[in-house]
């Protein structure tokens, strides 16, 4: 956006109701992070004000990957970056530190991501999406009061391992199903998790690992187990939503294709059963209970 662009927008916005200029630039920031994030990074540079309105929204969303690890390990420890950090509400990792990370089928070298050097700029954070052992770190920190956790790459029952208090705020909870074969009984199970949980009203299924690399991936545990499993989340009444994300690219797996009519099995579609088929199950399914709570 060029320099008679920024004035010019500037004067139009100071002749507009102040809510009404904040919605204009929210809205316009929101788009651009979708559309063209450099367009939507020039918004600040408009004036102070402006960045005021939009820097909150261009800074939310952290997703850190095995490509830029580094480089945001780098700016936690840059003061003149602090409030990045500050603002940021939701934090996405994407792969599991110190393991092989696969990419086009191929195995890569481990990386390392030491989130010590974030968690004291953590003053906003609302929602998470990592392992278990890299949550465990974060809810140490006493400014954060999470309200959305999506493990990755852990067992669903890790939850169960955070204290208490930790869980206190947590309102949305994601996780993949037990893999196959599995011990697990179904109602200690969902019941070991909604205790852990209080405040939940909102739960979401992965179908297969967020890694999966199998054809057809794994149904987590069998189709028994997966279904004993939903009935026992339905028998709490304060759960508003539970959600199953389906891999659409092996959605013509007969066994995950049946997933689609659950209402045939006595477990019902009902308003609070949804069944969400998505590219690939990745660090994204938290974001997808904004569609349907």
């Amino acid at each position: 956006m060029s320099s008679a662009a920024h004035s010019s927008l500037s004067s139009c916005l100071q002749r507009l109701p102040v809510e009404l200029a904040h919605k204009i630039l929210s809205d316009a920031a929101l788009l651009g992070l979708a559309y063209d994030r450099t367009w939507a990074v020039s918004l600040a540079r408009v004036s102070s004000t402006v960045r005021h309105v939009v820097e909150p929204i261009l800074h939310h969303t952290m997703v850190v990957t095995i490509h830029n690890a580094a480089m945001i390990e780098a700016l936690a420890q840059d003061p003149r970056t602090t409030y990045v950090f500050n603002l940021v509400k939701r934090f996405i990792l994407t792969f599991p530190p110190g393991s092989p990370t696969f990419e086009n089928g191929h195995a890569t070298a481990p990386v390392g991501f030491d989130i010590s050097h974030l968690l004291i700029h953590f003053t906003s954070l609302e929602s998470v999406e990592t392992p278990d052992y890299i949550l465990r770190f974060i809810v140490l920190v006493r400014t954060v009061r999470l309200r959305r956790i999506a493990l990755r790459f852990s067992p669903f029952e890790d939850i169960t391992k955070l204290a208490p208090a930790a869980l206190s705020h947590v309102t949305h909870l994601e996780g993949d199903i037990p893999p196959q074969p599995t011990d697990v009984i179904p109602r200690e199970w969902v019941q070991a998790i909604l205790a852990a949980v209080p405040a939940l009203t909102c739960i979401a299924f992965n179908i297969a690992a967020p890694d999966s690399r199998s054809d057809p991936p794994c149904l987590g545990g069998d189709i028994n187990t997966l279904l004993d499993i939903i009935r026992a989340v339905l028998e709490c009444r304060t759960i508003q939503r539970v959600v199953l994300h389906l891999p659409r690219k092996h959605i013509s797996n007969h066994r995950l294709r049946r997933l689609l009519f659950l209402g045939g099995w006595g477990v019902g579609n009902g308003p609070r059963v949804f069944t969400r088929a998505s590219d690939f199950v990745r660090s994204n399914g938290i974001s997808s209970f904004a569609s349907v709570v």
